[in-house]
């Protein structure tokens, strides 16, 4: 089990989790079954903390893994990428489908880079940065 715990040491991570919404069993089982090795953390931060927007329009959590191109169209993208969410800005986040790994990918040049070995990595970063905004 993933400690997400840590994130209770980001100032203002209240007002950042209020419109959370965790998603039910059956919508993380579905996730399991429908993506073969999606990585534990994610799914148990869906489930324990949840997915919608982030802060005030600061960041969407999707409900699922969305397929890069449904987004990007047939731009070329660097491995199979599968959406987590986004910044609302032109920036979104996801797995390489073959590592794993969270990528970002930008809507300018739609490369996935990668940014974090792991999504509990990723999210406790991508909160603090926005709660430092605040």
């Amino acid at each position: 089990m993933t400690d997400y715990g840590r994130l209770n040491d980001i100032q203002g991570i209240d007002a950042l989790l209020k419109k959370l919404v965790s998603v039910s069993n059956e919508k993380a089982a579905s996730l399991r079954e429908q993506y073969p090795g999606l990585p534990e953390d994610y799914v148990e931060f869906l489930l324990r903390i949840g997915a919608g927007e982030v802060g005030s329009q600061n960041y969407m959590i999707y409900t699922g893994l969305i397929p890069a191109e449904e987004i990007y169209g047939e731009r070329k993208l660097v491995g199979s990428v599968l959406l987590f969410g986004d910044d609302l800005c032109g920036f979104a986040a996801g797995f390489d489908a073959q590592t794993w790994r969270v990528v970002e990918v930008d809507t300018e040049d739609p490369t996935a880079v990668e940014v974090a070995p792991d999504f509990a990595t990723f999210i406790a970063q991508k909160f603090s940065e926005i709660a430092s905004w605040q």
